[in-house]
């Protein structure tokens, strides 16, 4: 009935040859990134794209020589300048975030950038540095104070705080969250409770971006009147791109149906609304300088748009392509579709190199591009029924490339592997469709807000319902936790698979067995890491003072409630005990006794190794010998010296925990080191484990 017409086989690279150039920016990006610290310079590289460069121009001007040497030449200075100078960019752009901050405790003035989270009673925002020498310097402040409800871009604020740089926690599996940060352009994170800082007013000159960010927070309290509790935070994410009324529970429904992209702002949403115009403006088409004027004036709109929701990449990303396509259509043009790609991400990556690390940025290129190449080309269908069952057959095969396209990617940064995505999708996107064309007309035209917020209260309600519904079916997801090498390793052999189905070559089949061996490799030595057991860990959680005991079965030893420590915990349960698959942990206390652990009062023996963890006052004197220990744990509840300790304890190395102030560590470091005992201070080293 639909047959698709087979294209002629050619190189990507002779289809898009600034596919060859992006190559070498990316690659020379990955160099600077994970080169050692003492090449982390950006002018080695400026000066080597600056050679490259020049060598390139004078092989064009002086020689005259057309052979296939010269152009391979030619080709490999190109893209030895691009590689340096996409090393180069990245670097300078982190020259410019490093920053070395003051020890002791300063008044500053800032402006709010950005909004990241809100908690009951406290902002998690960004803001701009406005004065001294860190002036135009981002820093991530976490303001406590019920006066944090009128905290929007755009105001000014004081504040008194020590600002550092980003630094992880050092806990098992943990996210790199310095490094997000970094790549973010936060140069410091600060703390401020109610007491400590205060505003100033509005800026004196907001910037486009701050007054579309004002107008966005008009448009969410427009929606927040109208639409219920359940469907504002979705429509404020669908439509607007504002995630920060999102729950976690939404989120892992979301996220295990595999429609979370329908909640990030991407090419789904804007096509959805530059069509939505498109078919505005359609009845001017016969007036071509009007029709040229509205195009026009509908990538404005769409830029306006951009700004509006944050510019989130994915964002960007669509609105470059979808520029390009309509600045070729009015020339009378031909716009490829893997050109404008690639040019998006060059675009993109020119001005924001750091964007290659970001999940975002990844998962939306990748997507476009599985559904982009070798896309058949259908023959046209005359009869309604061919043109339907080809619409569906068209929305199956772009689902089901764009799915298997992103999977790895997914999984290895969101830890899941939606099994019933692709179903999903039929009913998602439909409502998709419907939700944003609501949601236009809903701020488009306020005399309608109510009878369109009640129609949007009933469809968030159905989509809630059907997401709901499939996450809670068994096996509807997979948690995985795949390593780097795994993920390269399946499109490798995505790559062999394509091969083969073209050249039909048995290479392409030893290849691919080849890339399963080396990931069913990896895949097993990571898993080696964590399955050597029993082993203890004190993890670097402030307010959490315990010992994480794990073997056969784990066990926790807390100087505080177990509800407060499963509270503090939850990061470290997310990110290693989930993922390590560990089973959940039983508190214990003094007295308890069985085959592989024993508590005594202070004193823990666990398959074999034995660890104290004092509390409150050791008696004054103690009568019989120093108790061999193999860690001494020292936390915030341990009153007294540690000499005084030491004289119960005789241990291998003291542990001093997260949960001791600043001074009580260095304290008890000196006493430590006074008696030759080997220190290990969680605050400054991360998470304790002992094997």
């Amino acid at each position: 009935m639909y047959r698709p017409c087979q294209p002629k086989h050619h190189s990507i690279f002779e289809q898009v040859p600034l596919l060859r150039v992006l190559l070498a920016y990316i690659f020379g990006v990955l160099a600077a990134y994970y080169a050692p610290e003492g090449w982390q310079r950006p002018m080695p590289w400026l000066w080597g794209a600056v050679a490259a460069s020049l060598m390139y121009v004078a092989l064009l001007y002086f020689s005259k020589d057309s052979r296939k040497e010269r152009r391979f030449a030619s080709v490999g200075l190109l893209a030895a300048a691009f590689f340096f100078a996409g090393a180069a960019n990245l670097l300078i752009f982190f020259s410019k975030t490093d920053t070395a901050w003051p020890e002791q405790t300063k008044t500053w003035q800032a402006e709010v950038t950005h909004v990241q989270k809100i908690y009951p009673g406290a902002r998690l925002v960004r803001a701009e540095l406005l004065k001294g020498e860190q002036r135009g310097k981002t820093v991530q402040l976490y303001l406590q104070g019920t006066i944090t409800d009128s905290l929007q871009i755009g105001r000014a604020i004081a504040f008194s705080a020590r600002i550092s740089t980003p630094k992880n926690q050092g806990n098992p599996d943990e996210f790199d969250y310095a490094s997000y940060l970094r790549r973010q352009g936060v140069a410091g994170t600060a703390f401020c409770d109610s007491v400590h800082w205060t505003f100033l007013g509005e800026s004196a000159a907001p910037t486009l971006l701050a007054k579309l960010a004002m107008l966005r927070n008009d448009l969410l309290e427009r929606l927040a009147r109208y639409c219920n509790a359940e469907a504002f935070p979705i429509l404020a994410a669908m439509a607007l791109g504002s995630k920060l009324y999102l729950s976690p529970e939404v989120r892992d429904v979301f996220s295990q149906t595999g429609a979370s992209h329908v909640l990030a702002l991407s090419g789904l949403h804007l096509g959805i609304l530059f069509g939505f115009l498109s078919l505005l403006i359609s009845p001017l088409r016969p007036r071509r300088r009007l029709f040229a004027l509205a195009n026009i004036f509908q990538l404005l709109l769409m830029w306006l748009f951009v700004g509006m929701a944050g510019h989130p990449l994915s964002l960007v990303r669509a609105a470059v392509m979808l520029t390009v396509m309509q600045v070729c259509g009015l020339l009378s043009r031909d716009s490829k579709p893997m050109v404008n790609l690639s040019l998006a991400a060059f675009i993109i990556l020119l001005f924001a190199p750091q964007s290659l690390f970001d999940a975002g940025f990844q998962l939306s290129f990748l997507s476009v591009f599985s559904i982009i190449y070798r896309r058949p080309i259908y023959e046209s269908q005359k009869t309604l029924r061919q043109k339907v069952l080809l619409s569906f057959y068209q929305l199956f095969a772009t689902s089901l490339r764009a799915q298997i396209g992103t999977a790895p990617l997914v999984a290895f940064h969101f830890h899941v592997l939606p099994l019933l995505a692709l179903p999903v999708s039929f009913i998602v996107i439909p409502l998709a469709y419907l939700l944003l064309v609501l949601s236009a007309c809903f701020f488009l035209l306020p005399f309608m807000a109510m009878p369109i917020a009640a129609v949007l209260n009933v469809l968030v309600y159905l989509l809630n319902s059907v997401l709901g519904w499939v996450s809670s079916l068994p096996g509807s997801c997979l948690e995985v936790v795949p390593t780097a090498c795994t993920v390269v390793g399946c499109y490798a052999l995505y790559y062999c698979i394509m091969q083969y189905r073209r050249w039909r070559l048995p290479r392409f089949v030893y290849a691919a067995a080849l890339v399963i061996a080396l990931c069913a490799v990896a895949e097993y030595s990571e898993a080696r890491r964590y399955a050597q057991r029993p082993f203890i860990a004190v993890y670097n959680v402030r307010h959490a003072p315990c010992v994480h005991l794990i073997g056969k079965q784990t066990y926790i030893y807390s100087a505080v409630p177990a509800d407060s420590a499963m509270l503090a915990l939850q990061s470290v349960e997310r990110a290693f005990w989930k993922t390590r698959r560990l089973p959940a942990p039983q508190f214990v206390e003094t007295g308890f006794s069985n085959g592989e652990l024993h508590v005594s009062l202070h004193a823990l023996a666990f398959s074999g190794r034995r660890i104290a963890m004092p509390a409150g006052w050791l008696p004054k004197q103690h009568a019989g010998k120093a108790l061999p220990v193999d860690a001494l744990i020292v936390t915030a509840d341990f009153r007294g010296t540690l000499a005084h300790a030491l004289a119960f304890y005789r241990p291998r190395v003291v542990v001093l925990h997260s949960s001791l102030s600043q001074r009580r560590a260095e304290r008890f470091a000196r006493e430590a080191e006074a008696a030759g005992v080997e220190v290990f201070d969680v605050a400054q080293r991360g998470a304790f484990v002992l094997q």
